[in-house]
């Protein structure tokens, strides 16, 4: 799954981690015959999975720059890649070159 996401994104091999980490993170979302169709993250947590928030791996993102000095007629967002989802708060991981 890692290696395809890898592929359609076209970004360089050294996400390879992220985008394990990111598919690991579906996987545990998903429903598996291993578990006769039922979902990983529901029968641990014991509460319903929410999936509205995934994005596309490798897919173009903006950072809004929060910095008091820009002027008005400034940028006020930095561009960059998605490359997962952030593990301590509820929010997006993105590279910006």
């Amino acid at each position: 799954m890692a290696r395809c996401m890898m592929i359609k994104s076209g970004i360089t091999d050294c996400f390879w981690a992220e985008a394990v980490m990111m598919a690991n993170h579906i996987r545990n979302k998903y429903p598996t015959s291993s578990l006769d169709g039922k979902i990983p993250y529901e029968l641990w947590f014991d509460r319903k999975v929410k999936i509205n928030y995934f994005r596309v791996f490798g897919s173009k993102a903006y950072v809004v720059n929060k910095t008091i000095s820009r002027g008005k007629m400034d940028v006020r967002s930095k561009e960059g890649f998605l490359v997962g989802y952030s593990e301590q708060a509820k929010g997006y991981r993105v590279y910006i070159p």
